[in-house]
């Protein structure tokens, strides 16, 4: 079963040169590679677990609603890139994730990688006083970082009917953060907020602040927001 597993994974996995080309490799080239990974701490290192059958709970934990999303994984202190096909958050457990099988989950050990790219969207795990969890980068400079975290909360079922739930329910929250040095706050966005982190910077400021009213942008939108101080650096 295990060496089924294994093999099941290593399928589902192709590797990228430092120029993102996927490579087509056989079975057994992968699984040396693998095993190569996973004997230096690599991207492949992780854990396999079972879902057991349990009540229907509505609603998930993972941030994606199906498996079926494009991550290239890069490692930390090298050039080398991995592509999988079949990644998602787990928002409950703050863990990267494979779905193997309908039964089975596999879980990547972040410890060698710096960051995952999922559907063009980087995704990290970030360690602060509060402890390690996975944040979506909205922006990203030598200053500070703007993320978006996640949460999930469980809605109780009730059998009375005006309240609509007779199953109990994951919820889904997103909330925004802002990452100095070692400290992750949380963050609205809004205009004063963001003119505060580049008060050090007025010219970045002002560059901001023309590109949103210029292009009829919002403070309080994560993309536009993203795309004024990505402006803001050219």
């Amino acid at each position: 079963m295990k060496k089924t597993l294994i093999l099941i994974l290593v399928f589902s996995i192709g590797l990228l040169s430092a120029q993102n080309n996927e490579l087509s490799v056989d079975a057994n080239g992968n699984f040396r590679q693998l095993q190569m990974m996973k004997a230096n701490n690599g991207v492949a290192v992780g854990g396999v677990s079972f879902n057991n059958p349990q009540k229907e709970i509505k609603g998930s934990v993972y941030l994606f609603d199906n498996w079926k999303n494009n991550c290239v994984i890069h490692l930390k202190d090298t050039k080398q890139k991995y592509l999988i096909r079949n990644i998602n958050i787990n928002i409950q457990r703050n863990t990267f994730e494979s779905q193997i099988s309908q039964d089975s989950i596999y879980t990547f050990n972040p410890n060698s990688i710096n960051k995952f790219v999922i559907n063009d969207v980087i995704y990290k795990n970030i360690y602060s006083n509060d402890g390690k969890k996975i944040y979506m980068v909205i922006y990203e400079s030598d200053e500070f970082t703007i993320l978006e975290g996640y949460s999930v909360s469980m809605a109780t079922g009730s059998p009375n009917p005006m309240i609509n739930r007779s199953n109990d329910k994951f919820i889904r929250n997103s909330s925004y953060y802002v990452k100095t040095e070692n400290s992750v706050e949380p963050f609205k966005l809004k205009k004063s907020k963001v003119m505060n982190l580049l008060s050090d910077n007025p010219e970045k400021a002002a560059k901001v602040e023309k590109f949103i009213n210029d292009n009829s942008l919002s403070y309080k939108k994560a993309k536009d927001l993203t795309m004024a101080l990505k402006y803001s650096d050219i």
